[in-house]
């Protein structure tokens, strides 16, 4: 592989119990490259990888790298070794090109204090946001004591309903996914809505979209086919051709403003586990790391009530 180190100067402290969302602007040493791949590892002041328990996952656009940490215990010299991997190959012309950077972070054991500005903290494809939230709670918005549990929830049933579905739904670009060609007509892709295609290839060839119904070479972007909208569909009227990963796309899918079924569901979600948290008798843990209630603990009615509008975001199949 080849491989280009650079290291920024660049260090940051956060709180024990405290989640925050950083970015990585790399558009520099990228030059005209392109990511296909970001690989995150934390390993802690004595090199073992910790990961699991710091890490809040990535993603990327443009260049730009979001990261998530999670104040998951104090301590210091803490390491995040990002690999990103690029679509375009090294001069050899058959390894792809791979950058690393390194950042380093401590986690103070002050107890994180809660401002307004805690709703940056959520995830940026979060399904609610955190006023949403506490309107349906009826909890005043000036009001932040129990922010860092309403943030944790969100992004955690965020996780849960993205799990159920099996898909993201906020509006994220993809790049360089492969697909196998099954000699039809149609090619579903993992995420939509799809909003753009910037690149796509076939056997290594570009393909292009359509531009009227004469064009057989070219794809359409989720067409009305029979009176049904094929959504999340390519559409090739010459077919795609049948091979083992030999479409390779990069394109932009998701909702630019979430559904407002899908943000009311989550908040159903938080405000029954919040419910269920904080008349759990006893006093509140002070940890949220505590936190044990899962979606599983929810009444039948309510996981029913989700459920029906949980199905209608699940991909379907056409064939």
């Amino acid at each position: 592989m080849a491989d280009f180190e650079i290291t920024p100067l660049s260090k940051f402290s956060l709180g024990e119990g405290e989640n925050v969302n950083k970015t990585l602007d790399i558009t520099g040493p990228l030059n005209s490259n392109t990511i296909a791949t970001v690989t995150m590892v934390i390993k802690n002041n004595l090199g073992v990888v910790v990961t699991t328990d710091y890490g809040l996952g990535t993603s990327h656009a443009s260049g730009i790298i979001t990261f998530g940490i999670k104040g998951y215990a104090a301590g210091t010299g803490f390491t995040i070794l990002f690999t990103v991997v690029c679509n375009e190959n090294a001069p050899d012309g058959s390894t792809a090109i791979t950058y690393k950077f390194e950042l380093g972070f401590d986690v103070t054991d002050t107890d994180y204090v809660l401002t307004a500005a805690t709703a940056e903290e959520i995830y940026s494809y979060a399904l609610t946001t955190l006023n949403h939230t506490k309107i349906t709670l009826g909890i005043s918005l000036s009001t932040h004591t129990d922010d860092a549990l309403l943030i944790h929830l969100i992004n955690n049933v965020t996780t849960h309903i993205e799990t159920y579905c099996s898909r993201r739904f906020a509006s994220t670009v993809y790049t360089g996914e492969r697909y196998d060609g099954n000699s039809c007509d149609k090619i579903f892709l993992r995420q939509y809505p799809i909003i753009s295609v910037s690149a796509l290839t076939l056997n290594n060839q570009t393909v292009s979209e359509a531009t009227d119904y004469d064009d057989y070479d070219g794809y359409w972007i989720e067409p009305v086919v029979k009176g049904i909208k094929l959504t999340g569909c390519l559409y090739r009227v010459d077919k795609w051709d049948i091979g083992w990963q030999n479409i390779k796309i990069s394109y932009t899918a998701g909702f630019a403003t979430i559904p407002s079924d899908l943000d009311m569901a989550c908040q159903l979600v938080i405000r029954s586990l919040y419910n269920l948290y904080i008349n759990s008798g006893g006093k509140k843990s002070e940890s949220i790391g505590t936190y044990g209630y899962t979606y599983e603990d929810l009444s039948p009615a309510v996981r029913e009530e989700i459920s029906k509008v949980l199905n209608n975001y699940i991909p379907m199949n056409y064939y």
